[in-house]
């Protein structure tokens, strides 16, 4: 059986916990561009999530789906924070 990445990890931690679907795949969706462009060189998302990323954006995803999901698509298509 193959071994599951950070981000299946961390999805299925994600709706187990009550996370909308569609939330949880995005937030999948960013660490595995997280990981990916670490593994090339561009540390711009690892340093913007920070070490602890897991359980923040576990609480963000479950508190503020709709936020959440904006602020990381964002995150994965422009590589920084929305403005405020």
């Amino acid at each position: 059986m193959a071994r599951q990445s950070s981000a299946e990890k961390w999805y299925s931690h994600a709706t187990l916990q009550g996370m909308n679907a569609h939330t949880a795949r995005t937030g999948a969706w960013l660490i595995d561009v997280m990981e990916a462009d670490t593994r090339n060189g561009d540390r711009r998302l690892s340093e913007l999530l920070g070490r602890d990323y897991y359980e923040r954006m576990l609480r963000f995803g479950l508190n503020k789906y709709r936020t959440a999901e904006r602020v990381w698509r964002h995150m994965i298509e422009r590589r920084q924070l929305p403005p405020k």
